[in-house]
Formats: C-alpha cells, sequence, structure tokens
C-alpha cells in the first residue's frame, strides 16, 4: 500500500476540484497531466501508481488525512468522479447504503415503493442493516411514498437517497 508521502511525491491532488496530476516525468506519463481512467464497470476513477490501481476516492483520503479511510467512502452528491474532499465522507458500509442513487430500472421514481399487480397495491419497504422492513401496502402511491419518505428520516438516510443523476 502507497503511504501519504509517496503519494505526494507522484501526485498533486486538488482538494477543491478532486482533481489529480503527475508531478514527475515517467514512461507513459507527462507532469501536469490529469491521472486516472474511468473503471467502466462501477463508474470511479480509478488511479494506477507503480502497478496497483486505486479508487482515486480513496487516494483524495489518504493525501488530505494521511491515512486510508477506516469503512468505505461515500460521495455525498452520488457522483463516483465528484472527488472533492468536501463531498467525501468516511462511513460504515450500512451507513454508505443510505446514499444509494435510485437503479435505472426503478419504476415508481421512488426507491422501497413498488406497485404489486396481483393484489394491485403500492408496496412500500426500506433496508436497513441488511435487514428489510415492510413499511405497507397502500392504494395510494403518495401515501407508498410519504410513507417511505418518513422511515428514510427516521432510520437516518442521507438527503439523497434515492436520487439518480445522469452525471
Amino acid at each position: 500500500m502507497i503511504t501519504q508521502k509517496e503519494l505526494k511525491q507522484e501526485i498533486q491532488y486538488e482538494t477543491d476540484t478532486g482533481l489529480f496530476y503527475w508531478l514527475i516525468n515517467k514512461p507513459g506519463r507527462q507532469m501536469n497531466i490529469k491521472v486516472g481512467c474511468i473503471d467502466k464497470d462501477k463508474n470511479y476513477l480509478i488511479i494506477t501508481i507503480d502497478g496497483i490501481s486505486y479508487g482515486a476516492h480513496r487516494l483524495a483520503w489518504l493525501y488530505y488525512y494521511g491515512q486510508f479511510p477506516n469503512g468505505q467512502i461515500d460521495h455525498k452528491n452520488q457522483n463516483r468522479q465528484d472527488n472533492r474532499i468536501d463531498n467525501l465522507r468516511d462511513v460504515s458500509p450500512s451507513t454508505n447504503m443510505k446514499n444509494k442513487s435510485k437503479y435505472r430500472n426503478n419504476n415508481s421514481g421512488v426507491v422501497g415503493v413498488r406497485f404489486c399487480k396481483k393484489a394491485k397495491v403500492w408496496i412500500a419497504q426500506i433496508g436497513v442493516d441488511k435487514k428489510v422492513i415492510y413499511l405497507g401496502s397502500f392504494k395510494d402511491k403518495a401515501e407508498a411514498i410519504s410513507v417511505r419518505k418518513d422511515a428514510e428520516i427516521a432510520f437516518g438516510f442521507h438527503p439523497n437517497h434515492g436520487l439518480f443523476k445522469e452525471w
């Protein structure tokens, strides 16, 4: 694992933009050129140093705080390529799950709310600490959404949870 000192000898990190730049020329790279490539599967910026690949968000944390995060890095605004230090937080896996974007195939418009064709009702549920909590079934979609949103507040979900943004 790379140390903060080694990282700062290789790369310049701009905390206000979240961008990384090479500090020294080596074969295949030039000084002052933006660092990294996008992992197409996860949509994270990946930086490879001495043959080891790192998530740029984890390197930003190391660069700024002097150590790798204890948990997972949550991008507050859900943009996995926005590595500004103000957009990153070190959280547990369960807390990170409380700031997930809505799945692309969501058809109700709200995470945790779905229509049950057989019963012709809207089902509301929420996942907390690896458990699914049933919140009820409702004839009215707006009521199911309201119950789900209240549960998000009660369980401490991030205000961005369930939003989906095209970056």
